[in-house]
């Protein structure tokens, strides 16, 4: 049976031997696979189990040598807790990247989105101007043009851009339908 590191590391030479040369023997009476036949192995029992203080340098030397076994166990559990922690954090941190550039290319994407609605609604209100304008004239060409221009532009169909939240209500152009007052041009 090997002795932990930690406890080589922190026990001293002499308290090392003895635990180099008793330890199958004081494994074996703290875990109670041997039975103790004398009051000083009862005793020792009695200390590994931490129902009495230690009295004896082997009792001593065992009471340390379990405190540092307890100590590298704990170390080891909160270690790999660390480490799940922290691999938990590397996700997130990637996640968080991931989600940061899929909001970046939404944002370009509706900025793109933005620029070719508006420019269809700025050519829409455009037609409307001309086709008032038609209408206006005395000419009858004039008049039939406008009137053609108007039909195509009630043909048109310009995607309604949805509310973010469902609880918002934006009030809709009564020229182009529009529902952002952002990007309707028709009313000026």
């Amino acid at each position: 049976m090997a002795i932990n590191s930690l406890a080589e590391k922190a026990l001293t030479e002499k308290e090392l031997t003895i635990l180099r040369k008793h330890l199958v023997f004081f494994k074996s009476l703290s875990d109670g696979s041997r039975a103790p036949s004398t009051s000083e192995q009862r005793h020792f029992v009695q200390t590994a189990q931490g129902k009495a203080l230690p009295e004896s340098e082997y009792e001593l030397v065992w009471y340390r040598y379990q405190n540092l076994l307890e100590a590298s166990q704990e170390y080891e559990k909160l270690k790999n807790n660390n480490n799940s922690q922290n691999q938990q954090i590397d996700y997130l941190l990637q996640a968080n990247e991931t989600l940061k550039a899929t909001i970046e290319k939404l944002r370009e994407s509706l900025r793109i989105a933005e620029e070719q609605l508006l420019s269809v609604t700025l050519s829409e209100a455009e037609a409307n101007l001309i086709a008032k304008k038609l209408a206006a004239s005395d000419d009858q060409e004039s008049k039939e043009i406008a009137t053609s221009l108007i039909k195509k532009i009630k043909k048109l169909h310009i995607p309604n851009p949805s509310p973010l939240l469902s609880s918002e209500s934006l009030e809709k152009c009564n020229a182009c339908g529009s529902t952002s007052p952002n990007l309707c041009r028709c009313s000026e």
